[in-house]
Order: C-alpha cells, then sequence, then structure tokens
C-alpha cells in the first residue's frame, strides 16, 4: 500500500465506534498518517419548527448537532492523546455523497468505514453505507467487520 498521509474514518456514534476508531487510530499511528473522523448529520427537513403533530423543534435539532459535536471532537481529542494527528468533523447531507466529497476536498488516501451485518429488511430500506462507499469510490475503502 503506497503511504498514508490523510485517512478519514466515518462515524455513527453507534455502539461499536470506539471498535472502529481503535483499528483506524492504529491503522495512521503505523502509517504516521493524519485521521479525518466524519459523522454525516442527516439535514434539517425544512418543515421542522412549523405547526406538527410532533414537539420537534429547531432548537431540539441545533441541541442534539451541538452534542454530536461535542462527541466527535472528544474521540478526536482521544485519538490525538495516543499520538496520533486527528480532526473531528460534522457535516450534513446525504451520507455517501458528504463522504466522498470530502474525501475528495481533504486529499484522503484511505477511507475507513465498519460494517455489520443486518437482517434483509433493515437492508432494504436503509441499504448499507460500507456497500455504496465500496461501489462508489475512486479512492481505496477499508471495510473493518464489526463484532
Amino acid at each position: 500500500m503506497k503511504d498514508l498521509k490523510n485517512i478519514l474514518v466515518g462515524v455513527d456514534f453507534n455502539k461499536k465506534t470506539e471498535q472502529l476508531l481503535e483499528k483506524a487510530q492504529n491503522l495512521a499511528k503505523h502509517y504516521n498518517a493524519k485521521l479525518w473522523l466524519l459523522h454525516v448529520a442527516t439535514p434539517l427537513p425544512e418543515y421542522v419548527g412549523f405547526e406538527s403533530t410532533t414537539h420537534y423543534t429547531v432548537a431540539d435539532r441545533e441541541n442534539f448537532v451541538s452534542e454530536e459535536k461535542d462527541k466527535i471532537a472528544a474521540y478526536a481529542q482521544k485519538i490525538k492523546e495516543a499520538g496520533v494527528e486527528a480532526k473531528g468533523l460534522l457535516l450534513e447531507g446525504a451520507t455517501i455523497d458528504v463522504i466522498l466529497e470530502e474525501a475528495n476536498l481533504l486529499n484522503v488516501d484511505l477511507i475507513v468505514c465498519g460494517h455489520e451485518e443486518h437482517n434483509l429488511l433493515y437492508n432494504m430500506f436503509f441499504g448499507s453505507i460500507s456497500s455504496a462507499l465500496v461501489r462508489r469510490s475512486k479512492i481505496p475503502v477499508l471495510v473493518y467487520p464489526l463484532d
């Protein structure tokens, strides 16, 4: 594998996030690469804040996004303390598109993501981020199976 200078890892804050980050951190440390932690938040729907049957407001969304920013910053800080250069990013948009656009902007050499097995119904409705990245990316993608 060529020299890796920039590695982007997709972070979704599920229960296996720390397992994925540990693997990405070890890889970045081995190659002396910078680790970019990217979480893609769902964009705010245009109708939120208008009269609706839910009590979800723009302020609720802002609080949620603020918590996500704090989480990604905390992960990046923990990785820095382990001796790896790291930066946390939180962007909004369509997950695959944002990951690929940001990877190109950051001149990333490798995209790292995790993969968990889901049932057929889940895959029909939500699909697989890792599969979509492998299909669409021009940048190499490393998929870690998460147990």
